[in-house]
């Protein structure tokens, strides 16, 4: 119950917009519903309008509806927000905002037939009189009170109609959701019994695999080793000769030869030329992009040995010469047909003026304290012409076996650790430098890290 005595007007209309503008907030969501769409059309559509066509619309649709019906246009938006901020401070009324948009100069012009607003625009220009104003505010709150109590019952019922339709609608779609979900929720299910029984069947299967592998393991268990072993019957000199090209007279002739005794050794603990040769077909493709992008006279294979890189090379007519510090060796290659020097390769190196596609040098470093192998790649990066390369192999010391294996050649010097290999080659400005591992070990000795289980490693370098 309000008491009349202790409030003012303007009070009264603060609570009553109060009120309204709660009863708005409850229902986010301004866009009118298809009919009441076509209702806006239709009104719209009327040649004259009543007062109450303007008065049924509220707050903004309001706003809305009086620009598009008397100016014939939308909103500008400094006219929207001025009318909507008046309108809801309650500076003026529906009726105010009419009247001021018909009387405007633009309405004017639009000539839009609103009944009696003569009489609204007299009523207006009276409530501006402030004594008049103040008794006509009295007078008409008492008069209009019943209907604004009317208008706020309406205004109450289009707004929780708007809401209930509103909640009705969300209401279905959660239930769409729920059964979508249900339905997924189903497949799922479905989907995860079947792939259960699919791990546990594999699950079955690898425990069988398992214990095949236990019984394997088993079987190459060493449980007993003699107390004393004899190994390697076989002669390693003979099988050095049925794998050679010598006759025994020129054995016997060279004797003592020691270059006759490396090529000897090199028969039996260097490997089948052929397999050798098939492990270094794969660095043919960086020799064979070179000889097209570089202005390189040959491409040098330092160290050739028995001379399988040179076999490649000239079979894929790339211009090249083998160094080979070998005398016996050196002339076994030449009777085969091949371009080979006997040289030291530094003194090759310090006194040609031939311009180098690249080098490779297999099997050859660990032969070389480290101050003859940094003058060797320091010659070698100032003879490769530009985008000219060098491919150092060596034996891998990560790998046991190979480690193992390592001084069994009495030549050999020292183990590099390929890591060092590259930095020696970044250092004396060789670029874009990589490491390649090559000879796997078989697979009873394989460790968990990788660079271990391979014999032979590469360092490839890039004179760019």
């Amino acid at each position: 119950m309000i008491e009349m005595d202790d409030l003012s007007v303007e009070e009264i209309m603060e609570r009553i917009r109060r009120k309204l503008e709660t009863q708005r907030e409850t229902l986010k969501k301004e866009q009118l519903r298809p009919s009441e769409k076509e209702q806006f059309e239709a009104d719209l559509a009327k040649e004259t309008y009543e007062m109450e066509d303007f008065l049924k619309y509220h707050d903004k649709d309001f706003i809305y509806f009086a620009y598009k019906a008397i100016l014939k246009r939308e909103p500008d938006p400094s006219g929207y927000n001025n009318y909507l901020f008046k309108l809801r401070n309650g500076e003026l009324d529906k009726v105010d905002i009419v009247v001021s948009l018909c009387k405007s100069l633009e309405g004017r012009a639009k000539g839009t037939k609103v009944k009696n607003i003569n009489f609204y625009y007299i009523k207006c220009g009276i409530k501006r009189i402030p004594v008049i104003s103040y008794f006509l505010k009295w007078l008409n709150l008492f008069l209009k009170l019943p209907k604004v109590i009317k208008n706020l019952e309406v205004e109450n019922k289009y707004y929780y109609g708007n809401l209930r339709d509103y909640l009705e609608k969300i209401s279905r779609e959660v239930q769409f959701k729920i059964r979508e979900i249900e339905t997924k929720v189903s497949d799922l299910s479905h989907k995860v019994t079947e792939e259960g029984k699919e791990v546990l069947n594999k699950l079955a299967d690898l425990e069988l695999k398992s214990s095949e592998v236990v019984d394997k393991l088993k079987e190459l268990e060493v449980k007993e080793i003699p107390e004393i072993l004899e190994a390697d019957k076989e002669s390693y000199l003979s099988r050095a000769i049925d794998s050679s090209h010598l006759s025994h007279p020129e054995l016997t002739q060279k004797g003592q030869d020691k270059d006759v005794f490396f090529y000897l050794f090199e028969n039996v603990f260097r490997g089948e030329q052929k397999d050798i040769k098939e492990r270094q077909r794969y660095y043919l493709k960086y020799v064979l992009e070179v000889a097209k992008n570089t202005q390189g006279e040959i491409f040098l294979d330092a160290g050739c040995g028995r001379g399988e890189f040179l076999e490649l090379l000239q079979e894929n007519n790339i211009p090249y010469l083998g160094i080979e510090i070998n005398e016996f060796e050196t002339n076994f290659l030449k009777q085969k047909g091949l371009n080979v020097k006997n040289s030291d390769i530094l003194e090759y190196l310090s006194n040609t003026n031939k311009n180098l596609m690249g080098i490779s040098c297999f099997q050859v470093i660990e032969h070389l304290d480290i101050t003859y192998l940094k003058k060797f790649i320091e010659l070698a990066y100032k003879r490769i012409a530009e985008h000219g390369i060098i491919i150092l192999e060596s034996v891998n010391p990560h790998c046991p076996f190979a480690l193992s294996r390592f001084y069994v050649d009495l030549t050999h010097i020292r183990p590099y650790p390929p890591e060092t290999i590259k930095f020696l080659l970044e250092w004396y400005g060789f670029r874009e430098v990589k490491i390649i591992f090559s000879a796997p070990v078989t697979e009873n000795i394989r460790s968990r890290e990788l660079c271990m289980n391979y014999q032979d490693y590469a360092v490839i370098g890039r004179k760019i």
